[in-house]
């Protein structure tokens, strides 16, 4: 999934340049991050722009720690439901695959946002 995007943005990069009014673009899962940079994640596809100089780092902070926060609780009440004997035994199998897909996806974005914490924090 996430190196599908990456391909796709690659063959777009000309286009993402414009829009974004960017000289360059790095795009794979070994790119160096910036200290000064704005972050989020779409799809599991990790979006980083340095922004030096260009964001209010404490906002930035508070922005991404209340992302932290969210998908910590979510993850917890996925974790509750999936330790849940019984709804696992009830519930059709598609809908525990699903809570299962979501609780991956979940983790991932965590990791990745509670990573971009780290960073601002020196900021």
């Amino acid at each position: 999934k996430e190196k599908t995007a990456a391909a796709f943005l690659q063959s777009q990069e000309p286009i993402l340049q414009a829009l974004g009014q960017v000289g360059s673009l790095a795009i794979g899962g070994d790119v160096p991050r910036a200290r000064q940079a704005a972050a989020t994640v779409v799809n599991g596809v990790e979006v980083v722009m340095p922004l030096a100089g260009l964001i209010d780092a404490t906002k930035e902070r508070h922005r991404i720690a209340g992302r932290v926060q969210e998908l910590t609780d979510e993850l917890a009440r996925l974790d509750g439901r999936l330790a849940d004997t019984q709804f696992v035994q009830r519930a059709p199998a598609d809908v525990v695959k699903q809570m299962k897909t979501r609780r991956a996806e979940v983790a991932d974005a965590l990791k990745k946002f509670s990573g971009h914490l780290e960073l601002l924090q020196v900021l």
